[in-house]
């Protein structure tokens, strides 16, 4: 059987060979790890993931399995390598390359990210679609079986309510479809999901609909808008609210921090490595968080660091120690920001008003 040789000295398995090990059957738990896998390396979440894009960086786009098992929804699943192995080279999508060893992954070659132009984008609103109705015990398993009956499903987003530290699913999912012809059978069915009809919107159809609705009531209810706007501003931030606008591998959370530290210090620290957006700091406080943007992650520019500073962070002659927010303290973190960001602009149509 043919095996190819990459640059850094990795044979990988070809896609050959991977057709003839999909002849085993996939168990439940391989399907959901391939499933899993290939969301992290699906053309969604590798656009916007920073630090899986800097992973590719070091390698020629492999990536280790010791460092993929940190990703909380895959760790859940299994920590075996062998097993993520099987189940990558059993997957009939053939998106994903294994080393011959079995200890790292990439993105086959021969399915390169597609480029972010205006097509594409154009694309993917023709075949992203809305829907509500389902009941709020669904899982994804059961949503995403049912939605692939009319055809392959690239992404599935549960809609969540965020209040008070619980996730509610809130009965609306966010879906992509891989052909637009699936999308428009998904659209045209009427078929009920567990016997509860379900209402279908293109995405884009259904946040020109809200935008119509929330000009209407800004119409209606003119300077009405006070405390209970404030709510559900800041309070009834969703899932896909934070989704949409969050960096991920983008925050820092330090602590150790002395009396007399000060954002100023703090920025001058990580400031040369990356470009600090903003500080969540009071002074006297023993612990920061610290937003980074632009192209380097959390975790490049806190590596630097530290090994600028032989692995010991001073920040006003006090040792501090730092990771990256990650999974549901991460999007614990971005609501807090949002909600700040939504008070303030309330803040500003009051006194414009």
């Amino acid at each position: 059987m043919a095996t190819e040789q990459s640059e850094a000295g990795d044979t990988m398995i070809t896609e050959e060979k991977k057709c003839d090990e999909t002849l085993g059957e996939m168990s439940m738990l391989e399907e959901k790890i391939a499933t899993q896998i290939e969301y992290y390396f699906g053309d969604i979440n590798l656009s916007r993931d920073r630090f899986l894009q800097e992973q590719l960086k070091l390698d020629d786009g492999w990536v280790p399995l010791e460092v993929m098992i940190k990703f909380n929804r895959l760790k859940v699943l299994s920590e075996d390598f062998k097993i993520i192995a099987s189940a990558l080279k059993k997957s009939k999508n053939l998106l994903i390359e294994v080393s011959a060893d079995g200890l790292k992954i990439r993105r086959s070659s021969a399915k390169p990210l597609p480029e972010n132009t205006q097509e594409r984008r154009e694309d993917m609103k023709s075949r992203s679609v809305y829907a509500k109705g389902f009941p709020l015990d669904a899982t994804l398993d059961e949503i995403k079986a049912y939605l692939s009956t009319y055809g392959p499903v690239e992404m599935v987003q549960m809609r969540r309510s965020i209040s008070e530290g619980e996730k509610n699913f809130k009965g609306s999912i966010f879906a992509l479809f891989g052909k637009k012809e699936d999308t428009q059978k998904f659209l045209d069915s009427t078929e009920p999901y567990k016997g509860q009809e379900l209402l279908r919107l293109l995405k884009e159809a259904y946040f020109k609909s809200k935008e119509v609705t929330r000009k209407d009531r800004k119409a209606d209810g003119g300077k009405k808008k006070s405390e209970e706007t404030k709510e559900d501003h800041t309070n009834n931030i969703t899932d896909d609210d934070i989704k949409e606008k969050m960096e991920r591998g983008m925050i820092l959370h330090l602590n150790g921090f002395a009396a007399d530290a000060t954002r100023e210090s703090i920025k001058e620290v990580f400031d040369q490595y990356g470009t600090v957006a903003w500080i969540d700091f009071v002074k006297g406080d023993s612990e920061a968080w610290v937003r980074l943007t632009g192209e380097a992650s959390a975790q490049t520019v806190l590596d630097k660091a530290l090994e600028a500073a032989q692995g010991k962070l001073l920040v006003n002659d006090a040792e501090i120690k730092g990771n990256v927010l990650e999974g549901d303290d991460e999007v614990a973190h971005w609501k807090k920001l949002l909600q700040v960001q939504a008070e303030v602009r309330e803040r500003k149509k009051t006194r414009q008003g």
